[in-house]
Parts: structure tokens; sequence; C-alpha cells
């Protein structure tokens, strides 16, 4: 990823949201995150070098985003239970016309070697999503927060590996 990738990594995470989630959050939701709102987010994380562990990779088509993903640290998020392991997939996403394409798990693996010890949080309806990362030896570990942002969607944590933290 680099800060030039930033408007076509916010176009598809903010589609995929649209796609994977429009009909089940909240109303004026997407008046709020607007496509504007999450390049100029994007911007902001892009405009440096990652931080130490963080590992992000951007999957281009013809020059158009078609995916992205992002792994790193563990973090400690308000109101969300606190992590068990060390490492935290923070994002994966994938355009409408590459899912079923493997696209997903080359993202995945780009940045996330099979053997770190990993957590991740997913809405509990996302049966597809789950699917997928119980396919790449994820697991529910029965742990599941209301985000306030979505009080009507149930989050759900999956881990993977034995080294739990704290």
């Amino acid at each position: 990823m680099v800060p030039d990738d930033a408007a076509g990594i916010a176009a598809t995470h903010h589609q995929s949201w649209v796609d994977t989630y429009g009909e089940y959050l909240p109303t004026g939701y997407f008046d709020e995150w607007t496509v504007e709102a999450a390049v100029a987010r994007w911007e902001r994380m892009l405009a440096g070098p990652p931080a130490p562990g963080v590992d992000r990779v951007v999957a281009t088509t013809d020059g158009a985003v078609v995916g992205f993903a992002t792994s790193g640290p563990a973090r400690p998020i308000e109101d969300r239970p606190a992590p068990v392991r060390p490492f935290e997939l923070w994002a994966l996403y994938v355009a409408r016309d590459e899912l079923g394409s493997g696209l997903g798990q080359r993202l995945l693996d780009a940045v996330l070697p099979a053997d770190r010890p990993t957590e991740l949080w997913v809405f509990a309806d996302n049966a597809r999503a789950r699917a997928f990362y119980a396919r790449n030896g994820f697991r529910d570990d029965g742990t599941a927060y209301r985000d306030r942002r979505f009080p009507d969607l149930r989050v759900a944590r999956m881990v993977r590996g034995a080294a739990p933290i704290g």
C-alpha cells in the first residue's frame, strides 16, 4: 500500500460494507460514513510508513483496487474485550466481483503467516467470512460484543494459534 492507493482502497472498503452490511446497518449510516470520509481516513493512514509489525497489502487489476488486507499487533479498543492473541487481522476486503477467485486467500497469506497466533473480529452473521476464516484455522472463541455504532449486530472474535497473551 502506498499513499496513491488511498482513493481506490477507500472505494473498495466502502462498497464492501454497502454490499455486505448495508441491509443491517442503521438507517443513515452511509450518510455519515461516505466514500469521501473513507478516502480522507485512508489518506491519513497511508501518509507515512506502517508502524513496526504492521503488514498491509493491496491487490489491483488493470490499475483498480480489487482488495486489500492489513494486520498488526492486537489492539485494545474501547468497549471491545481485551486481546487474547498478540496479533490481529485488522482488515480483509475483496471486491464483490472477486469473491470466490482466491484473492482473499492470497491477501490473507500476504499479511498473516499461518503460524502467527492471531485474532480477528467479524460480524457474527457474516457466514461467508466466518467460513473462510474457519478454513484458515480460526475458531470462534465464544467472545462477542456489540459495537456502539452497530447495536443490532453482534461482533464475534475468532482466534488461531495457541499463544494467548495476558
